[in-house]
């Protein structure tokens, strides 16, 4: 602080006058509050924060164009709320809210397009949709032979189902033996998963691979194959990829086939065939966001056998953002009774991100505590909601996670996001 001195004369006065100390600004607080930006970041930031409500774009439209889901969401984003509007004086009680807000209470009818082409239609429909599930489709139709021999062809082999398997016995006109089915219409680029679990029961098969073509025996649609070379005899493999289409087609048709060195060696050797599916990964995650095969593989593993029929619910959106992160959520001993639904996972480049909750107990105690491997370098302070209102939670480089500020009643830890060693 500086003191100023301060003479007056007529009459003399002598005063002396205390500088306080400069306060924060604006950046400064923000750094305080958890910003990592550059001043000259965070003040270019400010700058464009419209001063009125004319300065924000607005492209009003009555209809939606779009009946695809994710573009008619797009569409939605480029509406503001009307600038005159009318609604009735009735005020809800927390408890109405709160029964409102229930995922309970939302129905589940999933579906790929919208029907509705005026705004509020689309949002009611939007409305029934749970936000958090992830649905796909077989494509493959008697994927588990349960139907016998329905909906499957032959190329230089015969075949039969005996105990939900599908035989192929290869006839000899060829070097090997196929079957496929018919999945319908695909696009370029687009990814299809294909998985299938399949054996030899002999010991002279050269190889034997999944493929999409333009039917059995036609053109291929992918530029690679996966194949098992020479399989061991009567042992089990399952045999799953990613292709990308490399051309349109509206009759791709999965193929299934063993080869062998010559068409007499090929004669009357079996390959056994359970659990086919395909899921198109671009119309069902969107393009850009396809999962790997290795993550596919773990959103099915929920499943008997990793297989399903027709369309399912494959998961949440946690449930890929596991599959993504490689790594499953982990649940802590919740601590100083604390009671809640807690959890907490790690991707591969050290983000870790906490959900769920942890209500009860007292502020300033530990809810739990990190392994020492997933700490920050230092404390950090994330805002949360408590009971619908503000909170904050601190995780310390000790790995003690603690409420500080807000309610003990419905405290919700999403939100809180760090870097490990940050």
């Amino acid at each position: 602080m500086t003191e100023i001195k301060v003479t007056l004369s007529s009459p003399k006065i002598i005063a002396t006058v205390t500088q306080g100390m400069n306060g924060k600004t604006a950046y400064q607080s923000a750094v305080t509050g958890g910003y990592t930006g550059t001043e000259a970041e965070f003040n270019a930031l400010i700058a464009n924060i419209p001063s009125n409500a004319t300065q924000v774009p607005f492209t009003p439209t009555d209809n939606l164009s779009s009946t695809n889901v994710q573009t008619a969401l797009a569409e939605l984003d480029t509406e503001k709320a009307p600038t005159v509007h009318t609604h009735d004086d009735r005020y809800y009680t927390e408890t109405e809210v709160n029964n409102l807000l229930r995922a309970v209470n939302i129905t589940n009818t999933p579906s790929g397009n919208i029907s509705s082409t005026t705004v509020q239609g689309a949002i009611n429909e939007l409305d029934n949709e749970k936000a958090n599930k992830l649905f796909a489709t077989n494509l493959v139709t008697n994927g588990d032979f349960s139907n016998g021999t329905t909906g499957w062809g032959t190329f230089s082999s015969t075949i039969s189902v005996v105990s939900n398997t599908l035989s192929v016995v290869a006839n000899g006109t060829s070097t090997n033996g196929r079957t496929g089915v018919l999945i319908g219409s695909v696009s370029i680029n687009n990814k299809i998963y294909v998985k299938a679990r399949i054996r030899v029961t002999n010991s002279v098969c050269s190889r034997f691979q999944t493929t999409i073509k333009t039917g059995i025996g036609g053109s291929g649609l992918t530029s690679t194959e996966n194949q098992i070379l020479t399989p061991v005899i009567n042992q089990w493999y399952d045999v799953n990829s990613v292709f990308t289409i490399i051309a349109n087609s509206a009759t791709a048709t999965i193929e299934i086939f063993h080869l062998y060195a010559d068409s007499a060696t090929a004669n009357g050797k079996v390959m056994e065939v359970q659990y086919v599916q395909a899921i198109d990964l671009t119309s069902t995650f969107g393009a850009g966001n396809e999962p790997t095969k290795e993550q596919m593989d773990k959103l099915l593993s929920v499943y008997p056998n990793s297989w399903f029929n027709g369309t399912s619910e494959i998961g949440s959106i946690g449930a890929l953002m596991r599959a993504t992160l490689g790594v499953q959520l982990v649940t802590p001993t919740l601590l100083n009774s604390r009671t809640g639904t807690a959890q907490y996972v790690v991707s591969n480049d050290g983000l870790v991100i906490f959900r769920g909750t942890a209500s009860g107990g007292s502020l300033n105690t530990n809810i739990f505590v990190l392994p020492e491997n997933i700490r920050p370098i230092a404390t950090r302070a994330f805002p949360i909601s408590a009971n619908s209102a503000f909170g904050v939670v601190t995780v310390a480089a000790n790995g003690e996670v603690r409420q500080t500020v807000g309610a003990l009643t419905n405290v919700f830890l999403d939100g809180v996001v760090f870097k490990v060693g940050v």
